[in-house]
């Protein structure tokens, strides 16, 4: 009986790397897809598989090419990045200004402190809305 993965995410981090068995080696048997390695972690820990973007294959040996089922477990974003942060001593600053630009990552930081309605703050009300909530005239 496979175990509903929104159910098995409710466990602890800990219980959820209960079966990791980092003391044996990567497995690079030339599975490039993250739906097959996804698939194998599944039929491995007895689990549905995750839809969306959610939930994540983590590999807590760090290596994205392995396929080790020992070296995998489901995780969010956030363990997934802590996980890297770990094993690379990277931090998230670091990773950017490898992956981006400074303009861009200054680009992608303004844009982020845009969310929650005031990404049009400063714009001109339309005529037909510049009236709403006060009494009319």
């Amino acid at each position: 009986m496979f175990k509903n993965i929104d159910e098995y995410m409710r466990l602890s981090l800990k219980d959820r790397q209960k079966h990791l068995r980092l003391n044996t080696k990567c497995t690079l048997i030339g599975i490039n897809n993250s739906a097959e390695c996804r698939a194998l972690l599944a039929h491995t820990l007895k689990t549905t598989a995750p839809k969306g973007k959610e939930i994540h294959l983590c590999h807590a040996c760090n290596n994205p090419k392995c396929s080790n089922p020992n070296h995998l477990y489901w995780g969010t974003r956030s363990e997934n990045v802590k996980d890297y942060i770990n094993a690379t001593g990277v931090t998230l600053n670091d990773h950017l200004e490898k992956k981006y630009s400074l303009k861009e990552i200054k680009r992608i930081r303004s844009d982020a402190g845009r969310k929650g309605g005031k990404a049009c703050k400063g714009w001109k009300q339309r005529r037909e809305h510049s009236s709403v909530g006060r009494a009319n005239a």
